[in-house]
This record gives C-alpha cells, sequence and structure tokens, in this order.
C-alpha cells in the first residue's frame, strides 16, 4: 500500500509536472487557497499558503515568465 507522502510531489518535479498556477487565488482561514492544475494528469491539488509565501510564488511566476529558456525547457514532449 502506498504511503500518502509518496503522493506528494516536490516542487521542482511540480514544474517539471507543467503546473499551472490558477489566478484564482481564495482567501481562506488566514491562508490562501492555490489551486494547482496538472496538464498531465487528472487530479487537481489545493495548496494553502501563507501571505509571503503567496508573494514569493508570484514573484517566481514573474521571473519565469521572463525566461523564454524555461519555456522552451518545459514544453518539449515526453
Amino acid at each position: 500500500m502506498r504511503d500518502h507522502k509518496s503522493q506528494l510531489l516536490p516542487f521542482s518535479k511540480m514544474l517539471k509536472e507543467k503546473i499551472e498556477l490558477k489566478e484564482n487565488v481564495e482567501h481562506w482561514n488566514n491562508k490562501f487557497v492555490v489551486p494547482l492544475e496538472l496538464r498531465n494528469r487528472k487530479q487537481k491539488l489545493f495548496l494553502l499558503f501563507s501571505t509571503s509565501d503567496i508573494n514569493l510564488i508570484l514573484l517566481m511566476r514573474k521571473e519565469m515568465a521572463k525566461t523564454t529558456d524555461y519555456v522552451n525547457r518545459n514544453s518539449k514532449a515526453y
């Protein structure tokens, strides 16, 4: 039987899985709920982040959007 922790993907693996971070971030119980969708999988993940975490993630997204190398490297077919 698989352990629940084996279902969790490390952040670097998530990037490789081409996660699309949705724009609709909701505020819930002093945390931000961020829906994540794995394009090549069926399930959706919902992660909770603090305000500082979400600011960091939005900054990372902005930086990644500037990097065409990131897009080219991660858009190749498997």
